[in-house]
Parts: structure tokens; sequence; C-alpha cells
């Protein structure tokens, strides 16, 4: 469903690099999704490696690989707009 609004928050923390060539694994979550606000949070991380191997979902997935580490947070929060009524 999507729904008019505006942002009301953005942020990045930039905590590593991630070389040319490496892969990154990147994990987005809704960390809230109410009436009139909504809170978004993305992790990016990187093992130096060329890939990072098999990850099944959901388990595995919701935790970064083991021996990776963080190179960006990114964080979003949205004010969602009431439809004005004619009447």
């Amino acid at each position: 469903m999507q729904r008019a609004g505006v942002s009301v928050e953005m942020n990045q923390t930039f905590c590593s690099a991630a070389r040319i060539g490496e892969w990154v694994w990147v994990h987005g979550a809704v960390l809230k999704y109410g009436r009139r606000l909504g809170f978004t949070e993305v992790r990016i991380f990187s093992r130096g490696e060329d890939t990072f191997g098999e990850i099944s979902v959901p388990a595995e997935a919701l935790a970064p690989p083991q021996g990776s580490r963080l190179v960006a947070v990114g964080r979003h929060t949205k004010a969602f707009v009431e439809a004005e009524s004619s009447g």
C-alpha cells in the first residue's frame, strides 16, 4: 500500500568502506508502520571476500553473515498525510 507522506528525518552513518569487487549484504526493515509515522532502517555489511555463500531465508537472513563488518546504517522516518475529505 502506498500512502502520501513527507520525510521528517533521514540519517546515514558510514562505519567502514566496502572495496571495489567486494560483495555487500544489505538488510532493510520496517521498524514501525503506524497511522501517522513510519520508521525504516537499513544495514550494509561486507565480508571482504567475493561471496557470502548460501544464506537461507528467513532465520539466517535476519542476522549479518558470520565474519562480516558493518559498512553503513541508515534510518528514515516518514510522516503520512491524511487525505483531505471534500464535503
